[in-house]
């Protein structure tokens, strides 16, 4: 590939919109800020280009920009012809900072980078320690004036605290079992009565999302609030079996499937404040996706059941609405924060709260950068060689690495092509002739997986006539949740112009007498 260009082409305000990019692997890039359009030129493999692209950022400069949606266009070009255009919008959300205090009528507010709510950060509990007290931030924030600290007795119901959680930010651990916390009754949470109700929690599934797993609830059989996990699927269910007519006494609503060992976010919010049933809604979405709205959903009475994080008390199923299910279907998990609010939520205020805590909580893939751009020459007969000696790696929040892979992504023969590693730092190399990947494995650190993939060399071991078709060898790593983008490098295949041999057979002639 030759180039690209990325363009604001709607909504541009040329005085605060700024597209950016760090040129790597042979690409490097201007901006032109009248037409809201960032160039990217030099000859690079197709997967740099995509690498490349998906590095661009984007920046607002106002401190209070202009909302309008932005709507951003990418084509790029081999030299001779363009692509087509994809375009992707941006949405620009309202800043929020603290939920405690930039959200309205906060109920609670516990946060594992928090744990005791006193506002600092510095008295974390030790790693591996059973959490008695997770303390409400918000009325030390001065959001909320009452204190619901969740508590849980005896030690063994206790989550466990670990400051690696969530990729190396910290979470408390639930069981599956009998870890919960217990949230005292109030009339700001669960025992006056409310048109408006809103939750937000960050979650990361466990090893299995089978059976009712409740995330958190309050109430009991005849009102009450849900967020929970049914057989593989979330949920954010309401009911009043009570005061709601027939045909409206239950409302949940169905997220989707979850997976296992994943990050979620689900927000649910009820709006219950218009004149007519037919505008009181329950609302909810997950990880940002669309808005799921059931209509006819009307104000809540008291439901003095316990309020409880990770077990149920006496609750409802989500999927059939049955009563009680058997046991305290606690959830197998690990919560990182969860706000709520006596407070409806607009459509922005689900992007905007989801945007916080997808930037707070959610892994940012490593970054693989700085390959050389130029292709490797290696000549028919080279010993094994190592590919590159500038790949820089990276991974802005996490500290350690847990995988990489290496591949001839492109012209591999498997009859001579050979990716080589030596097993160092705690990392294992696994060659596989079949597929022309060399997988590396083991928890180290980001310095050593970048030690590891300057050292994997390539080796040719056709040393007649080997294959000059150009190979291309593609570096990707991971950290715990994401891997890096692709980044390559080609190697040019050169035969030897070895001075051709010439075979002769000395012949005897006879010899011929004459007379």
């Amino acid at each position: 590939m030759e180039s690209a260009s990325l363009q604001i082409t709607g909504n541009y305000l040329s005085s605060e919109d700024t597209l950016e990019f760090v040129s790597q692997n042979g690409i490097t890039s201007s901006w032109n800020d009248i037409s809201g359009t960032l160039t990217l030129t030099g000859s690079a493999t197709k997967t740099n280009y995509e690498n490349a692209i998906r590095s661009v950022s984007y920046l607002n400069s106002n401190p209070t920009p202009d909302m309008s949606v932005r709507t951003l266009s990418f084509t790029v070009s081999d030299g001779s012809d363009n692509s087509s255009t994809l375009t992707r919008d941006i949405e620009i959300p309202d800043s929020i900072s603290d939920p405690s205090t930039d959200l309205s009528n906060t109920v609670f507010h516990f946060d594992a980078f928090d744990v005791d709510g006193d506002l600092l950060t510095n008295d974390q509990p030790g790693d591996g320690t059973g959490v008695s007290t997770w303390g409400d931030r918000s009325d030390n924030t001065g959001g909320s004036s009452v204190d619901l600290s969740g508590t849980t007795s005896p030690a063994s119901d206790e989550p466990i605290f670990d400051s690696d959680y969530f990729g190396e930010r910290g979470g408390l651990l639930f069981d599956g079992t009998d870890d919960k916390f217990d949230v005292p009754d109030n009339a700001i949470n669960n025992t006056g009565t409310y048109t408006e109700k809103s939750y937000a929690v960050v979650f990361r599934t466990g090893s299995s999302t089978a059976g009712l797993q409740i995330i958190y609830e309050q109430g009991g059989g005849t009102r009450g609030y849900q967020i929970s996990i049914k057989d593989g699927t979330a949920y954010a269910f309401v009911w009043n079996n009570s005061e709601w007519g027939s045909g409206n006494q239950y409302k949940s609503i169905n997220l989707g499937a979850v997976s296992t060992n994943t990050n979620y976010i689900l927000i649910a919010s009820h709006d219950a404040t218009s004149g007519t049933l037919a505008a009181k809604t329950w609302s909810a979405n997950i990880n940002g996706g669309s808005i799921i709205t059931q209509a006819n959903v009307d104000f809540q009475r008291a439901h003095s059941g316990d309020a409880v994080i990770g077990e149920e008390d006496g609750t409802r199923d989500p999927a059939t609405t049955g009563n009680n299910p058997a046991g305290t279907n606690n959830f197998n998990g690990i919560i990182g924060e969860f706000i709520s609010l006596n407070d409806a939520l607009s459509a922005g205020d689900f992007t905007n709260l989801y945007a916080y805590l997808s930037d707070k909580w959610f892994n940012k893939a490593p970054l693989l950068s700085s390959i050389e751009g130029s292709a490797l020459s290696y000549s028919e007969g080279d010993p094994a060689t190592t590919i590159s000696s500038s790949l820089v790696v990276s991974d802005s929040d996490n500290s350690v690495l847990e995988s990489a892979e290496v591949s001839i992504s492109e012209g591999f023969n498997n009859s001579e092509d050979v990716l080589a590693f030596t097993n160092q730092l705690g990392i294992t190399g696994n060659w596989n002739s079949t597929t022309g990947i060399l997988t590396l494995s083991g928890s180290s650190s980001v310095a050593n997986y970048q030690t590891a993939l300057r050292s994997v060399t390539y080796e040719n071991t056709n040393g007649l006539n080997p294959s000059t078709v150009t190979r291309e060898i593609s570096f990707q790593v991971s950290d715990f949740e994401d891997a890096s983008g692709l980044i390559s490098r080609e190697i040019d295949i050169v035969p030897s112009n070895a001075t051709p041999a010439v075979s002769y057979t000395h012949l005897t002639l006879p010899t011929i007498c004459s007379v």
